[in-house]
Formats: C-alpha cells, sequence, structure tokens
C-alpha cells in the first residue's frame, strides 16, 4: 500500500454495540443496539445528555433530510424528528413488515421520499409530505427466479431522474426507473450482496457481499449496468459501504473489524484501519468541512473518528 495509514483522531465510548452513524453539523448521532440515539459534540468530543429513543431494538439508520431526521429501528419502526427549541419531536412515521438488516435511504425528490425495505424482495417508496406509500417496487409475479430478501439500497439520479439501486439476497443487483416502475438493468454476482453505494459524479458504484470480493460497476449512457472490476480482500464480509463526497476515496465497513479504504479513482487498496477488534456496521463522512472527518462504529461499542487523506492526492 502506497500511504502509510493513519492513526484513528479520537476513540468515543458507547454502552451498546454501535449499528448506526451520522454527522450533523458540530455533533455526531449514534445509534445502539438498544434503540437509543446518542448525540456527541465533535468540539469537546464528550456525550450530551440528550438521548434520543428510537425504539426497543437497534436503530440501523440515521437520514437527514429537508431538517427532518429520520430513524429506523430494526422492527421495522420508521420514525420522523423535527427540532423544537434545544430538543426534538418524534412522530411515527410508518411501521414496516420487515425485520432485518437493509437500512433506508433518502431523496429530496417529491419534497422528500423514503425508501424502504419490505418482506418478500419488495422495496416501498413513502412520501415526507404526506406519510404515505408512493411507489411499490416488487418483481413480476410471473418471474420464477428467487431473489430473497432486500439486502441494500440507494436511491440514485439519471440525468436528474430518480432510480433505485437495489441488491438482494441471491446476489443479484436491480437498477429500478421511478417513472416506469420496472428494472432497467440488473447484474448478477456469486454471492449474497450486502451493501452498495453509488457516485452521481462518476456514475459509478460499489458492491460489498459476504465474501471477501469487492465489485464494481458503471451505468452507461443507456442506463445500463456495467460491471467493470472486482477486487479481493483478506477476510469475507462487508456491513457498509461509503463513498467521499469528494469522489476521491471509498471505505467498507467490514466484519473482520477492518475499515478498508480504496481509492474510487483508481480502486486502488489504500490502508486497513485496525482500531477496531469487532465487525463494523456502519461507516460515515461529515460534510461541510474543511477537513472531512470519517466516523465508523460497530460491535466493539466504540466509534472511531478520522482525518483520512485530507491533503494527500490519493
Amino acid at each position: 500500500m502506497a500511504l502509510k495509514p493513519p492513526d484513528a483522531e479520537y476513540v468515543l465510548r458507547e454502552e451498546r454495540t454501535v449499528h448506526s452513524l451520522l454527522f450533523m453539523e458540530d455533533t455526531l448521532l449514534a445509534g445502539t443496539e438498544d434503540g437509543q440515539i446518542s448525540e456527541w459534540n465533535l468540539t469537546t468530543f464528550r456525550k450530551e445528555k440528550t438521548v434520543l429513543n428510537a425504539g426497543t431494538s437497534a436503530c440501523m439508520a440515521l437520514k437527514l433530510l429537508n431538517n427532518t431526521l429520520v430513524t429506523q429501528e430494526r422492527k421495522g419502526h420508521i420514525n420522523l424528528w423535527t427540532p423544537q427549541e434545544s430538543s426534538w419531536i418524534v412522530s411515527k412515521f410508518v411501521h414496516l413488515d420487515y425485520c432485518g438488516f437493509s437500512r433506508i435511504d433518502v431523496a429530496d425528490d417529491q419534497g422528500g421520499i423514503v425508501a424502504c425495505p419490505k418482506k418478500n424482495s419488495v422495496v416501498e417508496i413513502y412520501s415526507l409530505k404526506t406519510h404515505s406509500k408512493i411507489i411499490s417496487f416488487e418483481r413480476d409475479k410471473d418471474d420464477n427466479v428467487a431473489l430473497g430478501e432486500v439486502m441494500a439500497l440507494k436511491v440514485i439520479h439519471i440525468s436528474q431522474e430518480p432510480y433505485l439501486l437495489v441488491t438482494y439476497e441471491n446476489g443479484d443487483l436491480h437498477l429500478w426507473d421511478f417513472r416506469k416502475r420496472h428494472i432497467v438493468d440488473h447484474l448478477k454476482f456469486e454471492n449474497c450482496l450486502t451493501a452498495v453505494d453509488f457516485s452521481e459524479v462518476t456514475m459509478s458504484g460499489i458492491c460489498g457481499s459476504v465474501s471477501s470480493q469487492v465489485m464494481f460497476f458503471n451505468i452507461d449512457k443507456n442506463s445500463s449496468l456495467v460491471r467493470t472490476r472486482t477486487k479481493e480482500i483478506i477476510n469475507p464480509g462487508i456491513n457498509s459501504i461509503k463513498i467521499r463526497s469528494d469522489n476521491r476515496i471509498v471505505a467498507l465497513g467490514c466484519w473482520d473489524g477492518r475499515i478498508r479504504l480504496f481509492s474510487w479513482k483508481s480502486h486502488r487498496p489504500l490502508a486497513a484501519l485496525t482500531e477496531h477488534s469487532a465487525e463494523i456496521n456502519d461507516v460515515c463522512f461529515s460534510g461541510g468541512r474543511v477537513v472531512q472527518f470519517m466516523a465508523a462504529g460497530g460491535k466493539d461499542r466504540k466509534i472511531s473518528l478520522w482525518n483520512i487523506y485530507s491533503t494527500t492526492s490519493v
């Protein structure tokens, strides 16, 4: 590896397994195994007294859209949180018939939408304005292919129009068209796909799986999925993938406790960070900072904060 792996800037300690992370201005939110959401001050690096309660099971996702915090509980509750003075007001958004590992995603189309995984390979799109379902993506009843459960999803845009990337338990990656409500294209991979991310700048994406393979793909001018490259990591299993907003690096949160970094341009490996002793559940990057921090959290109840290659060309 060409660059020396950096050390963590700070290590924060939670009381439960960390499942989700979100940078929000000068704070970091952390969703834990018991459904609690902690707020960490990034000036003092101490936990604030304010603790939100997303439910009674693991807080799987934290998303911010239009000044609204959207949280996902493993047992299926999707909650909306709106700021009021120094506190948050919560309203139950929807209860999903789903209990799994796939995380919701959000986008600002139509005043705000939330993409939610469901049972039987279904993904539903809900409106933040009306709190109602507006689209359902599900395979044709005549299709005999067993996709299995939804494992990961990502709302993307092609020519400013919304599309949906979905990975399934059987190793399929599907690209759905919001307008036509059908599959535009799909790719078949060898193993269950557990994580996906995509850059609308480079029109390229990445999938992680239960195996040691990392798959890269493009979307061409015909909105077709094109598999471009496969990389091997030392140990199998990836829970989270995040491409940094500057499209320079991508971070993989892995089952073996490593945070693996790749150059997004060349796909070459940069570092394997070893601060954690158990599987990483989520990785995220801060936005709007001169120095972009990366945070990672997982089963060892630690949150590591990193200043990753902010000035070095990768």
